[in-house]
């Protein structure tokens, strides 16, 4: 079966598309409608999706079921399926899609198989709406691999809608004068379903889901389209006395509101179709929707939570583009966008044209999927850069074979030449060397180098202070020059005294 099939799901409703062969995506109308509400019914003998379903609610069927995403917060609650078995709330969904593959297989492939013959090769793909949570969407994940579904994908809608967008070049195409490709800081994408605000916010196209997200109840109309599309409801009710709730039809309404608030007459007459087949003609007093219009307050909310969101994010109003969805209606919203940011696009892409990225870009698919196997926490390193790994020092081998490392050890390296020591007393004859000092000594550091002889003195052998000194011989004795004075030489005059002796060397001093 080579077909991708893609359901794109909110939390009302449901569209069904396909593809074949690779060509360009179709949506299946599903009993003449594009848009298949998400009511269900099922009594163990037949099961409904959509319009039928609706009706089966709207006249109080306890079989028939509405508000999917409600519904599965209550885990003890079943219903009968087809095959007289009890199943949990949460298999709704997951049968009410197995439903429409089994028409898509009629209609369409014109084909007897069923989808318990299909199911594990179907190439399925849920696309979630932006008002689906990330939890919800992770918990129909789990429900689909329960019961098969090898080939299932989930992807958020509006990054699908991001991607397209920049592969394009209908956004971030080029920012100041660095001329780099989607040079964006952020993207804000805002959407509006069932009457409230989804506004996104995207720090990278390759993020699959947003960053942040805020909703702005009651925000995503006009609010003159808001407040005719009450009139409409409330006088087509009273006329019809219709059992349809107003939270369901009052969006489907909006649009016919637009057409009535653009009319230049002041009190139109329109025809009001509700989804239980009941119709009305309904006059509006344009006069009357201006008074209304004079005491609604809340004509900046829908700017403000896009100014709050962005703010939040850090990035400027000229570093951000933004994105409105075609489901925006408020042409007074619209214009505050454009008047305070540098970048806003008004998207009008058609859905299948966004689906194209499942025949033509694999690598945005796979990113986007919430089962893809890839570790989001583990980063891979960049191209061309390795990977970092911690540096092992370990001692280099000897690189001298065992003969070399045998032989005697070099000669010492001489170095630079000494100083020359302090010049000693010059003796005759010369000192000899002093003694090396003994080695028994152990760890001893070794005395420093002996100090120069002291002078000698005239009493001869004594030993001088330092412990080491050597002996120096004493000089050659005085000769008796003449004969001492004696008692019987007194009185005679005494002959002049002999010359001194010779002095002894510079070094040495007569004490």
């Amino acid at each position: 079966m080579n077909s991708e099939i893609v359901a794109i799901v909110s939390k009302t409703s449901l569209s069904f598309h396909y593809s074949q062969n690779g060509g360009a995506f179709k949506v299946f109308e599903f009993n003449g409608h594009v848009i298949i509400p998400l009511y269900f019914y099922s009594d163990g003998k037949s099961f409904e999706i959509g319009g039928a379903a609706k009706l089966r609610y709207n006249s109080k069927n306890e079989n028939a079921f509405y508000d999917y995403f409600k519904l599965i917060k209550d885990t003890s609650s079943t219903f009968l399926f087809l095959d007289g078995s009890e199943r949990k709330y949460k298999d709704l969904l997951l049968c009410g899609i197995e439903y429409l593959v089994n028409a898509f297989l009629d209609e369409i492939m014109m084909s007897s198989d069923r989808i318990n013959s299909v199911r594990e090769e179907l190439s399925l793909n849920l696309v979630f709406a932006s008002d689906i949570k990330e939890n919800e969407i992770n918990f129909l994940g789990d429900i689909f691999k329960s019961k098969g579904y090898n080939n299932i994908r989930l992807i958020y809608y509006n990054y699908l809608l991001l991607n397209h967008l920049d592969a394009n070049r209908k956004i971030g195409a080029f920012k100041g004068d660095s001329g780099i490709a989607g040079a964006f800081k952020g993207y804000i994408i805002i959407d509006g379903l069932d009457g409230d605000l989804f506004i996104d916010y995207f720090n990278h196209t390759s993020s699959k889901t947003p960053k942040w997200r805020k909703v702005g109840e009651d925000l995503a109309n006009n609010p003159k389209d808001k407040i005719i599309a009450k009139m409409l409801f409330d006088g087509a009710k009273e006329k019809s006395g219709s059992l349809v709730k107003e939270k369901s039809e009052l969006p489907l309404l909006f649009s016919l509101a637009q057409t009535v608030a653009n009319s230049k007459s002041l009190e139109p007459r329109v025809l009001v179709e509700f989804s239980d087949g009941s119709k009305e003609k309904i006059k509006i007093k344009m006069k009357l929707v201006e008074e209304k219009l004079s005491y609604v307050s809340n004509f900046t909310k829908d700017f403000d939570a896009v100014r709050e969101l962005q703010e939040k994010s850090g990035v400027s109003n000229a570093e951000v583009g933004i994105i409105i969805c075609n489901t925006i209606t408020s042409e007074n919203f619209k214009e505050k966008l454009k008047s305070f940011y540098n970048s806003v696009y008004p998207s009008y892409e058609p859905i299948d044209e966004v689906l194209g990225l499942f025949n033509n870009s694999s690598a945005v698919i796979n990113n986007g999927d919430f089962l893809s196997v890839q570790n989001q926490s583990a980063k891979k390193p960049e191209a061309g850069h390795a990977p970092v790994k911690k540096l092992e020092v370990k001692p280099e081998p000897s690189k001298l074979s065992n003969s070399e490392l045998t032989k005697a050890p070099p000669a010492p390296v001489k170095g630079y030449p000494k100083p020359p020591t302090a010049p000693s007393a010059p003796t005759k004859p010369p000192a000899p060397v002093s003694p090396k000092p003994s080695s028994s000594g152990g760890n001893k550091k070794p005395p420093p180098p002996p100090l120069p002889p002291p002078p000698v003195k005239s009493k001869g052998n004594k030993k001088t202070h330092t412990e080491n000194a050597v002996l120096k011989p004493l000089p050659m004795p005085l000769k008796t020059v003449s004969k001492p004075v004696t008692k019987s030489q007194k009185g005679k005059s005494l002959p002049p005294p002999p010359p001194p002796p010779p002095l002894p060397p510079p070094s040495r001093k007569k004490k």
